[in-house]
């Protein structure tokens, strides 16, 4: 569960990065954001990767693994 928490907040944080992008060609993304688009991006955007950030979980691996 927590995996799918974490993609879920990777998708939502490269999707807020890319909403000033789309906020001229999509009509319910203006109404959405209202005048400023750019804060609000940044803002959705930082509480994802913040969130990401949390939610991230190293992979353990084997000691018997060497690079030789």
């Amino acid at each position: 569960m927590k995996r799918v928490a974490y993609t879920f907040a990777v998708i939502m944080a490269a999707f807020g990065m890319f909403l000033p992008l789309i906020y001229g060609a999509v009509p319910v993304i203006q109404r959405l954001l209202g005048e400023n688009p750019l804060l609000k991006s940044l803002g959705i955007s930082i509480i994802f990767w913040v969130l990401a950030y949390v939610l991230f979980e190293e992979e353990e691996k084997g000691a018997d693994f060497t690079a030789s």
